[in-house]
């Protein structure tokens, strides 16, 4: 899966901040034992794709400077995806796999709910 996502402007929150304005986020908090060591957060996400609906649970980790692992799994599905600025900073590229209900729903359809997904998160941030 590779879908791109048009940004007016790159974010500038922390992505704590970022996490919590998901649609459907139940929590955020720090991954690992907790003690703040930079491993990541982890996110519980209730998820609404189509027929496809479920609790969700995984780890962003900063991958680099404008760059961004997540991985995870729930009643919805797997997905091991990284996140990256293009280099103007005006798109967000999403790509790697998704497996389980989330995938059967076609292509298209999740390529969609991605782009909706983070407009809201990002809009929600804004607030």
């Amino acid at each position: 899966m590779r879908v791109v996502v048009p940004l007016s402007a790159p974010p500038r929150l922390p992505a704590e901040q970022l996490l919590r304005s998901v649609p459907g986020c139940r929590s955020v908090s720090p991954a690992g034992d907790g003690d703040g060591d930079g491993s990541g957060l982890r996110i519980v996400v209730d998820v609404s794709v189509a027929a496809v609906r479920g609790l969700w649970a995984g780890t962003l980790s900063e991958a680099g400077p404008g760059e961004w692992h997540l991985t995870g799994a729930g009643e919805p599905g797997r997905a091991d995806l990284a996140l990256r600025l293009d280099d103007t900073g005006t798109a967000l590229v999403v790509e790697g796999t998704v497996e389980g209900p989330l995938a059967h729903i076609g292509s298209a359809l999740l390529a969609a709910a991605v782009r909706r997904l983070a407009r809201d998160t990002l809009a929600g941030a804004a607030r």
